[in-house]
C-alpha cells in the first residue's frame, strides 16, 4: 500500500448491486477491506457505512428495531443482503480488533431534493401522468430518509464518541404508498385510480411489505429530530418535479 497522507472521515456509500455473488465479494467486500486498511493507515477519525434494512429479510415485528433477526435468507434481495450483512461485520471486525471508529446507518430507501431513485417509482409517476390504475400491495411502505437528514446525522456522528461501534436506523418519516401516492396523484391532477391488491403480491418486490424502522436509538443517542409531515411534503414535492421530466 503506498504511504498516504491523513483522512478525518471517510462516508461508504459505494456499492455493486449486481446479483453476480462472485462480483459482489470481489467488488463490497474485498474492497471495503481495502478501504478499511487504508483507514487505519490514514489515522482515519470516523468511518460511517450506509448499509441496508435488506438485511432484516422479513419484517417479524413492528417497528423493526436493530436487533430485529437479519432474516437474509428471506430478503427480496438475497445477494444484496448478504453482502450488506459480510460487510457490516467486516466493519465491526475492524472495530473491536484494529479500533477503526466505525458507525452503520441503515436505510430503507433515500430521496434528495432532486429525485426519489429507482426505475420501479419511475415507472408508478409515469403511471400517475398518464392516468393509469397503480397496482399496489396491501398494507405497504416504509421509512424513507431524506438525504439531508442522513447527512446531519453523519455529521453529529462525526462529533461523538457514544455511536462508535454502533448500528443505527435512521428515517424522516413512514411512507405509506397508497396515501401517498393518491396525494401526488391529487396535487397533479390526475384521476389515476391507486388500487391495493388484497391477493398475493406479482408485482415488483421493492412495493412489498411494511418496512416500519424504529429509529429511536438514533434520536436518542445523536439527538436528532425531524419534522416527518415536512419531509412528507418535500417528498410529494421531488415526485412532481420528476414527473414533469417524465
Amino acid at each position: 500500500m503506498k504511504e498516504i497522507g491523513t483522512v478525518d472521515y471517510i462516508v461508504h456509500a459505494a456499492w455493486n448491486f449486481s446479483e453476480d455473488l462472485v462480483e459482489n465479494i470481489e467488488e463490497n467486500l474485498i474492497g471495503t477491506e481495502a478501504l478499511c486498511r487504508w483507514g487505519i493507515a490514514s489515522g482515519v477519525k470516523r468511518l460511517v457505512f450506509y448499509s441496508s434494512s435488506v438485511i432484516y429479510g422479513v419484517p417479524t415485528f413492528h417497528p423493526i428495531s436493530e436487533d430485529h433477526p437479519l432474516l437474509i435468507e428471506k430478503s427480496r434481495a438475497p445477494v444484496h443482503a448478504l453482502m450488506k450483512l459480510y460487510v457490516e461485520k467486516l466493519l465491526m471486525y475492524y472495530r473491536h480488533q484494529k479500533q477503526l471508529p466505525v458507525t452503520i446507518f441503515r436505510i430503507w430507501w433515500a430521496f434528495s431534493n432532486e429525485r426519489a431513485p429507482g426505475k420501479t417509482y419511475r415507472e408508478i409517476l409515469s403511471k400517475i401522468k398518464k392516468e393509469d390504475k397503480v397496482l399496489l400491495p396491501s398494507d405497504s411502505g416504509g421509512s424513507i430518509v431524506y438525504t439531508d437528514d442522513l447527512s446531519i446525522a453523519t455529521e453529529k456522528s462525526f462529533e461523538l464518541d457514544k455511536n462508535l461501534g454502533e448500528v443505527f436506523n435512521i428515517s424522516s418519516f413512514y411512507l405509506s404508498w397508497k396515501d401517498v401516492l393518491k396525494k401526488i396523484a391529487e396535487r397533479y391532477g390526475s384521476r389515476a385510480e391507486i388500487i391495493e391488491v388484497e391477493t398475493e403480491w406479482k408485482g415488483p418486490a421493492f412495493l412489498e411489505g411494511k418496512w416500519l424502522l424504529d429509529d429511536t436509538k438514533l434520536r436518542k443517542v445523536l439527538g436528532i429530530t425531524v419534522d416527518m409531515k415536512d419531509r412528507e411534503e418535500k417528498f410529494i414535492d421531488v415526485s412532481l418535479k420528476m414527473m414533469e421530466k417524465l
